[in-house]
């Protein structure tokens, strides 16, 4: 199965591990607000086109409640994907947020 961390341990994390972090929220919700050093793929994007980094690399994945990491995190592991859910979601995250692209 996948690590799961806290989403405000993102950080720490995805320095240590050498992680590309993902906001999985729509490019809107991103815009609003997001995790600095986060890249926007929507689920439904990777859904559609699948994920463009190889199997080597460790992805963390976090969008606003959890859920749709989750789906996404269960996905990607089965395709063999080093994968990070976060538990919670931007919702309960404490750190500050970065606006626009």
């Amino acid at each position: 199965m996948f690590e799961q961390i806290s989403i405000n341990d993102v950080l720490r994390f995805t320095k240590e591990m050498k992680g590309i972090l993902i906001d999985l929220r729509s490019k809107e919700e991103y815009r609003q607000g997001h995790i600095k050093g986060a890249i926007s793929l929507p689920f439904e994007q990777i859904e559609q086109d699948g994920l463009p980094y190889g199997t080597n690399q460790t992805i963390v994945l976090y969008c606003e409640y959890g859920i749709r990491s989750m789906r996404m995190s269960k996905k990607l592991f089965e395709e063999g994907y080093l994968v990070v859910n976060t538990i919670g979601g931007l919702n309960q995250y404490s750190g500050q947020l970065e606006r626009g692209e």
